[in-house]
């Protein structure tokens, strides 16, 4: 059997409506208990603190993590649109816009069009956007040496283990080859 809810939400200023169906029989898992929950949140917020991620500014850079991130889906992934960066990143399209709007003002990503689709934009990092990717590639790389550098060899190896064991159970089965390796 299926609830279904007429929603209402906001969004600039105007009132939108969408229909919500959820199934009330879910026979593959049961409701999480709500010890479970708070300890993941736990496990969250202590995480993001040792990775400095809610900070403004992140790795010592001038830019935040979103900003971080779309850089290296560019660079990452030439000549994609900003539809596909926002659908790699999960990101909301108003906010991408505005980011990559501040980025091409930098003079870090430039934009043109496709040549098999004139419809389509493309994003791509100018040189200064390839040569900060690489410092704050660079900059992560050492994060990740300062946060783990202190474990032994067998230690980051479970720790690897974990986060792939974390990534197998929660990670999109189609997330990119390249975000793992790299």
């Amino acid at each position: 059997m299926n609830d279904i809810y007429l929603i209402f939400y906001r969004k600039s200023k105007k009132y939108h409506s969408i229909w919500l169906t959820l199934s009330t029989k879910c026979d593959n898992f049961a409701p999480m208990k709500q010890k479970q929950i708070d300890r993941i949140r736990c496990f969250n917020r202590k995480y993001t603190k040792v990775l400095g991620i809610l900070n403004k500014q992140y790795m010592g850079s001038s830019f935040g993590l979103p900003e971080i991130r779309v850089i290296q889906d560019i660079y990452l992934h030439p000549n994609r649109s900003a539809n596909e960066i926002a659908e790699e990143l999960n990101m909301d399209k108003g906010y991408l816009s505005r980011l990559l709007k501040n980025l091409e003002r930098q003079n870090y990503i430039c934009r043109s069009i496709c040549k098999n689709d004139a419809r389509k934009g493309i994003i791509s990092l100018t040189e200064s956007g390839i040569a900060i990717y690489h410092e704050l590639d660079n900059s992560a790389n050492q994060s990740v040496n300062d946060i783990y550098g202190h474990l032994s060899e067998s230690q980051i190896a479970s720790l690897i283990s974990h986060m792939e064991e974390i990534c197998s159970l929660v990670c999109s089965p189609t997330s990119d080859t390249q975000e793992r390796d790299g």
